[in-house]
C-alpha cells in the first residue's frame, strides 16, 4: 500500500532524529502545522514544499508519492545521508563525541535503500563502510551494548554486502577496496586467519595498510610496526624512484636547467640520509647504493666527473657496509642471510645474490652501470682514473 504524505514526512523526519519542533523551526511553521502534516490533515502550501523536501533530506517527487527511478532513489539515499551529517554538525545527540552514533545513523539510512537495491554497487560500497566502522565501534571500541546475537547478524550480513560487491565489480581497485574491508571485518571479529588471507590477495601498498588495519583491530602491536616498515620501505623506494627521474629529466635538458638540477641531486641526497632513521640498515644500504649510483650517473651526464666519482666513492662505502651486515648476520661459510629480499617481498629489486661471491659481482656490476653510458673503456675517465680502480679493487677484498 502507498504512503500518504503524512506518512511518508513522519518516516523522514523521525529517520534523522528531529522532533516535530525541530523540523517546524527549520520550516517556519508551528509544531501544529507540522502534526496536521503528518495526521494528513492538511497539505503544505506551495511554497514550503521545497523547503521541507531539503530539510528532510529528500526529492519533492518522493515527497509527493510519485514514481521514480532507482538512479533517483539511490541520489535520494545520499542526500538524506548528507541531511544526517549537516544535523550532525549542529546536534550532538546525533553526531556523539566520536562520531559513533553518526556513523550507526547513516548505515542503518542506506541499509534500508540496499534492502530496495541489493546490487546497487553505490549503496553498496557506502552501506558496508560505515558499517565495518559502526561493527568496530560495537565490538572494539565498546560505544554501544549489543547482544552477541545481533552483532553476529549484523557481521553476516556486511560479509554478504561485501561479496555481493565483490562478485559484481571488474576494475582492480574496486575489488582491491572490497578484499580491504573484508580483512577488516574478520580483523574486528578476532579471526586473523580469515583477515591476513584476504590481506594476501592485495598488492603492494595497499597489502600493507590492510595489514596495518588488521594488526590495529586484533591489537597486535609487532605486526603492526612490521606491515608499517614494509609499507614505508614501498612508499620511500617510490618516492626516491621519483626523485631519479626528476633529476635525470632535468639533466637531460641541458645547461640551461644545470642549477635546477644540481639542486634535485642534493635534495636526493638529503632524502636519503633522512631515511636512514626510519628504515632498516639492510634497507637502507641497498638504498644508497642504488641512489649514489643514480647521482653519480646524472653528473656523468653533466660532464662533471670529479663530482661523479665521490658519488661512486660513497656508493662502495654503502657496498662495505652492507657487506659487513649481510656477512656478520650468517653463520654459513659461503652464504649469506637475505634479508632484504625476504622481508621487502619485493620482486624488483633485483637483490637476489645468495653467496658471497653473487653479492661482489652484485656491487661490480653497480660500480660498472655508473660509467656504462660513457661507453668506451679505453677513453674513459671515470674507468682510468685511480679512485675509481681504488673503489673496484676496494670490493674484490671485501672479506668475512
Amino acid at each position: 500500500m502507498k504512503k500518504t504524505f503524512g506518512q511518508l514526512v513522519r518516516e523522514k523526519r523521525k529517520s534523522l532524529c528531529m522532533s516535530q519542533a525541530d523540523l517546524g523551526e527549520q520550516i517556519g511553521v508551528s509544531v501544529q502545522t507540522v502534526s496536521r502534516w503528518e495526521c494528513d490533515g492538511g497539505m503544505p502550501d506551495i511554497s514550503q514544499i521545497v523547503p521541507l523536501a531539503k530539510v528532510l533530506g529528500t526529492t519533492t517527487d518522493l515527497l509527493l508519492g510519485m514514481d521514480v527511478s532507482e538512479d533517483e532513489m539511490v541520489e535520494n539515499a545520499f542526500s538524506e545521508v548528507r541531511t544526517i551529517w549537516n544535523n550532525a554538525k549542529i546536534n550532538d545527540a546525533v553526531v556523539g563525541t566520536r562520531g559513533c552514533d553518526y556513523k550507526k545513523a547513516v548505515y542503518e539510512k542506506l541499509k534500508e535503500y540496499v534492502r530496495k537495491y541489493p546490487t546497487n554497487l553505490r549503496l553498496l560500497e557506502a552501506c558496508t563502510n560505515y558499517g565495518v566502522q559502526h561493527l568496530k565501534n560495537i565490538v572494539i571500541n565498546h560505544f554501544f551494548d549489543v547482544n552477541e546475537k545481533e552483532v553476529h547478524y549484523m557481521y553476516v550480513e556486511l560479509e554478504r554486502m561485501i561479496n555481493t560487491r565483490l562478485s559484481f565489480v571488474s576494475e582492480l581497485a574496486e575489488k582491491a577496496s572490497c578484499r580491504h574491508l573484508l580483512a577488516s571485518l574478520y580483523s574486528i571479529m578476532g579471526n586473523k586467519e580469515l583477515a591476513f588471507k584476504e590481506a594476501e590477495k592485495l598488492t603492494r601498498d595497499y597489502k600493507y595498510y590492510t595489514q596495518i588495519r588488521i594488526a590495529m583491530n586484533t591489537g597486535d602491536q609487532e605486526e603492526r610496526l612490521r606491515a608499517a616498515k614494509r609499507l614505508f620501505y614501498y612508499n620511500a623506494r617510490e618516492f626516491l624512484y621519483g626523485f631519479d627521474h626528476l633529476s635525470g629529466a632535468y639533466a637531460a635538458m641541458g645547461e640551461s636547467e644545470r642549477e635546477n638540477a644540481i639542486a634535485i641531486f642534493n635534495k636526493f641526497s638529503e632524502a636519503a640520509d633522512f631515511l636512514e632513521d626510519c628504515i632498516d640498515a639492510e634497507h637502507i644500504y641497498y638504498f644508497k647504493i642504488w641512489i649514489n649510483k643514480c647521482i653519480a650517473i646524472q653528473y656523468i651526464r653533466a660532464g662533471s666527473y670529479d663530482r661523479a666519482l665521490c658519488y661512486i666513492e660513497k656508493m662502495t662505502d654503502c657496498c662495505e657496509i652492507l657487506w659487513n651486515i649481510c656477512v656478520n648476520e650468517s653463520d654459513d661459510k659461503d652464504n649469506i642471510a637475505l634479508y632484504i629480499e625476504s622481508e621487502a617481498e619485493e620482486k624488483s629489486m633485483r637483490f637476489s645474490a645468495r653467496t658471497k661471491d653473487e653479492l661482489k659481482k652484485y656491487f661490480e656490476c653497480q660500480l660498472i652501470e655508473s660509467w656504462g653510458e660513457l661507453g668506451d673503456k679505453e677513453n674513459n675517465p671515470i674507468v682510468t682514473s685511480e679512485r675509481y680502480k681504488r673503489c673496484f679493487e676496494r670490493i674484490g677484498n671485501f672479506k668475512a
